[in-house]
C-alpha cells in the first residue's frame, strides 16, 4: 500500500478518484505544526531555534497518519507546490517517525489524472531551501508581531499591532490619503485641432518645447489669435508603419485578484477561496477533476501541452490564421509554477455551468476566457503618424486602420483606446492641411484616485511588497483591525490607522520603508534559491531591531504610558446644536466622535476627522477643548493652507509645503502660472 498525504480532504477526494486501490490518500487538513500562540516561540539566543508545537486538534490527525505510515510501503507527500506546502510536507514527514527512505515528495501544478500520474513517476525529496524560506518568513513575522505589538498597545491603543507587510500596506494607504487631502487643483486647457478629412490632431509642441497641456491663459489667448479657422498647416511628417498588439498574458495570482475585483466585484479573499475549490476539484460527468492550475503563482509561463491544446481549439473554432505563438514574458526565482489556466480548454464554461455554483462559474469563465485570448494571434493594424506645424505650434496625431482582428475575435466586447478607421487618408509630407477649428476644453487637474482593493494589490505587487498569495490576508487584516474603512469600495485611513503609521514611522523607520520591505522579500527569494543562510539573515535583521525594541519597552513601562488620559465620556467645549446640551467625547467603530450628553433624548452626533489628534494638551479642568480645532478642520482647504503657510505676495494664492530634493520649501499653489517659492521654517 502507498500512502499519499495532501493538505485538504477535497484534494484527497479528487486524487482518490484518479488512482486505483494501491493508493490511500489522506489529508493533513493544512498545517500540523506552528509556533505557539502563548509566547514568542523562538529561542533567539540559541541561533533562532523555533519551538514548534502541534496545532490544537491536529494530534488526532497525526496519530491517524502515523498508523497508516507504518503499514505503507511508500509515503508520498503531495502538499501544494509553494513554500507553505513544502513546510507542511516537512512537518508531516518529521511527525510520522518513519525512515527517511520511505518518504518522498511529489508535486503537480494541476490536479488532473495525467499530471498526478506523471508526478508519481518522478518522486523527489523535500526542498529544504524552500522550507527555510518559509521558516524565515514565519519567524520574521513572529518577531515583528510579538516584539513590537506589546509596547504599541501601551503607547498607541489597545489591540494595535505591527506586521512586516501589513504596516507598509497601511502606510501606502495613509500616504495616498495625505496626497489627496493636500491636493490643490490647477486649471488647464486641452487643445485639439479639427482639420479637413475629419482629422483630430493634438497640440504637441510650442516653440519646439513639448507640452501635455496649456496652463497659461495668456498662451491660450495667443493660440486662439494665431490659429484661426482656415489657417494652413504644413505636414512635416507623414509615415505609415505596420503595428501589432499582443493579447494580455494569462492570469497569475495578482492579476486574477485584480480582474475578479474589477469585473466580478469579488474581494481578494473571496477570489482565492473560489479558486482553491476550482483547483482542488469539481465533479464533472461523474468524475472529480481539478478545473484550473495552482492559483498561487507569480508566473505567466504556460506548459507546452497546454499551449498545444489551446492552439488546437483555436484552429478548430476560428481557423489557423488566429493561432498565436505565446511566449513567456517573465522568468525568475518565482517562476517555478505555471500561469493560472484551465486544465482542459475543451471544458468550455457554458458546457459545465450546471456543475458549478454561480460564483465558481463566473471565476472559471474569467480564467478560461483570459487564457484562451492569451493564446490568440496578435491584432494587426497600420498606423499613420502625422506632424503638422504653423508658426511656433506643432500638432500631432496617430490614425489607425485595422488589418486583422486577431485576439479581438475572442472578446465579448472590444474596448479600444485607439480609434480604428476604415481607411488611412492619403497625406504626403510637405502638403498643406487646413484647420477647420480648434476644440478647446477647460479642465482642472484631479487628485490621485483612492485605493480600491484592486489598485492596492497592484501597488503592492509593483513595489515588490509581500507575495500575491498573501494580499488577501493583508487587506482583511487592515479592515478587521479598523486601520482602514471601506466606502463605495474605496479605502480611507481611520484615525487609529493614522496613529499606527505615525508611531511606527517614528520608532521603526526601516519597517515602514517600502524599499527596505521589498529587499526583505528578495532576501526570502535568495534563501529559497540557497544563496543566503536563513538564520544568518534573521540574526542580521534582529540585531538592528533589538535596540529599538528595548528603548520602546522602557518607554512603555514608564510613567509616560500611565499618564495617558482616558477621554471617553469627557465633556467638551462644544454645545449640541439641537438641544444646547454639552457634547461628550466618545469612541466608535472608526475612532472618536461627539455625542450629545442628553442621549437618548437627543441623538445628535458630530464626526471628528481622522486627522484631528486628541491630545491631553486640550484638557482644561476636566473639559476637553475641541471647538477651535474642529472649526479649523471645517474650513476650506485653501483657507487652511493660507493660515498654515501664508499667502503668496505675487498672486495672492496660498503657499503649500513641498518636499524637494534639497529639503522642504514653500511653493505657490498658483504654479505653474506663479513660480514663487519661499524658505520653510518648521517653527
Amino acid at each position: 500500500m502507498n500512502l499519499i498525504i495532501v493538505e485538504s480532504p477535497h484534494k484527497a477526494e479528487t486524487i482518490g478518484d484518479m488512482l486505483g486501490e494501491d493508493y490511500v490518500i489522506k489529508a493533513s487538513k493544512g498545517h500540523v505544526k506552528d509556533l505557539p500562540k502563548s509566547d514568542l516561540g523562538i529561542d533567539i539566543e540559541n541561533n533562532f531555534k523555533p519551538k514548534y508545537r502541534t496545532i490544537r486538534g491536529k494530534g488526532k490527525v497525526l496519530k491517524s497518519l502515523s498508523k497508516l505510515a507504518k503499514k505503507a510501503d511508500l509515503i508520498l507527500i503531495a502538499s501544494d507546490p509553494d513554500r507553505e506546502g513544502e513546510a507542511i510536507g516537512w512537518h508531516v514527514k518529521n511527525s510520522l517517525k518513519v525512515s527517511d527512505n520511505k518518504v518522498k515528495r511529489i508535486t503537480f501544478n494541476a490536479i488532473t489524472k495525467s499530471a498526478v500520474k506523471k508526478a508519481l513517476k518522478i518522486p523527489g525529496e523535500i526542498d529544504m531551501d524552500k522550507v527555510n524560506a518559509q521558516q524565515a518568513r514565519r519567524l520574521l513575522d513572529r518577531i515583528i508581531g510579538y516584539k513590537i505589538s506589546p509596547p504599541m498597545q501601551n503607547l498607541v491603543a489597545k489591540g494595535t499591532s505591527a506586521g512586516r507587510v501589513q504596516s507598509v500596506a497601511l502606510k501606502l494607504v495613509k500616504d495616498l490619503d495625505d496626497k489627496i487631502d493636500n491636493f490643490v487643483p490647477v486649471d488647464y486647457w486641452s487643445v485639439i485641432g479639427l482639420f479637413e478629412d475629419d482629422l483630430e490632431l493634438k497640440l504637441n509642441k510650442i516653440n519646439d518645447k513639448k507640452i501635455k497641456k496649456v496652463t497659461d491663459k495668456k498662451e491660450l489667448d495667443r493660440i486662439k489669435a494665431t490659429l484661426t479657422p482656415g489657417v494652413n498647416f504644413k505636414v512635416i511628417k507623414s509615415k505609415v508603419t505596420k503595428k501589432k498588439k499582443n493579447p494580455s498574458s494569462p492570469l497569475k495570482t495578482s492579476t486574477m485578484q485584480k480582474l475578479a475585483a474589477k469585473k466580478l466585484g469579488f474581494n481578494s479573499s473571496k477570489t482565492m477561496k473560489i479558486a482553491q475549490k476550482l483547483y482542488e476539484g469539481i465533479r464533472i460527468d461523474g468524475e472529480q477533476q481539478g478545473l484550473i492550475t495552482y492559483m498561487r503563482t507569480d508566473s505567466t509561463r504556460v506548459a507546452p501541452e497546454a499551449k498545444e491544446m489551446a492552439q488546437k481549439y483555436i484552429k478548430e473554432k476560428y481557423g489557423q490564421e488566429y493561432v498565436g505563438d505565446y511566449q513567456t514574458k517573465k522568468a525568475g526565482a518565482q517562476d517555478a509554477h505555471e500561469a493560472i489556466r484551465p486544465t482542459n480548454i475543451f471544458l468550455i464554461p457554458k458546457r459545465i455551468k450546471s456543475n458549478l455554483r454561480p460564483n465558481q462559474y463566473k471565476l472559471y469563465k474569467l480564467i478560461w476566457n483570459t487564457f484562451l485570448t492569451s493564446q490568440f494571434a496578435p491584432m494587426r493594424y497600420e498606423q499613420l503618424r502625422l506632424l503638422v506645424t504653423h508658426d511656433k505650434y506643432m500638432f500631432k496625431g496617430l490614425i489607425n486602420k485595422q488589418i486583422f482582428d486577431g485576439f479581438e475575435k475572442s472578446l465579448e466586447k472590444v474596448k479600444r483606446k485607439k480609434k480604428m478607421f476604415k481607411s488611412l487618408p492619403d497625406i504626403k509630407k510637405g502638403s498643406q492641411l487646413e484647420l477647420n477649428k480648434l476644440k478647446i476644453k477647460k479642465k482642472k487637474t484631479k487628485p490621485p484616485k483612492r485605493f480600491t482593493e484592486s489598485s492596492l494589490v497592484d501597488k503592492l505587487e509593483k513595489k515588490g511588497i509581500g507575495r500575491p498569495s498573501t494580499y488577501a490576508a493583508i487587506i482583511s487584516k487592515l479592515k478587521s483591525k479598523k486601520y482602514i474603512r471601506v466606502k463605495k469600495k474605496k479605502f480611507y485611513t481611520t484615525q487609529l490607522g493614522r496613529k499606527v503609521v505615525i508611531f511606527l514611522e517614528k520608532h521603526f523607520s526601516n519597517l515602514m520603508d517600502v524599499k527596505f520591505t521589498a529587499r526583505m522579500e528578495k532576501a526570502l527569494d535568495q534563501i529559497q534559491e540557497g544563496k543566503i543562510n536563513w538564520k544568518d539573515y534573521l540574526s542580521e535583521y534582529y540585531s538592528n531591531l533589538k535596540p529599538k525594541i528595548e528603548v520602546l519597552n522602557k518607554k512603555a513601562g514608564s510613567s509616560y504610558s500611565k499618564k495617558r488620559k482616558k477621554y471617553l465620556g469627557v465633556k467638551t467645549d462644544i454645545s449640541c446644536k439641537k438641544c444646547n446640551k454639552v457634547m461628550n467625547l466618545k469612541k466608535g467603530k472608526y475612532g472618536f466622535y461627539l455625542g450629545c450628553s442628553n442621549y437618548p433624548d437627543c441623538k445628535n452626533t458630530i464626526n471628528i476627522p481622522d486627522k484631528l489628534e486628541i491630545s491631553s494638551n486640550y484638557l482644561e479642568k476636566d473639559k476637553i477643548k475641541l471647538k477651535s480645532k474642529l472649526e479649523g478642520f471645517n474650513k476650506s482647504k485653501e483657507e487652511r493652507l493660507k493660515e498654515k503657510y501664508g499667502v503668496c505676495p505675487k498672486c495672492g494664492k496660498p503657499f503649500r509645503l513641498i518636499n524637494g530634493k534639497n529639503g522642504k520649501f514653500l511653493g505657490c499653489t498658483g504654479y505653474p502660472k506663479c513660480k514663487n517659492t519661499k524658505n520653510y521654517n518648521a517653527s
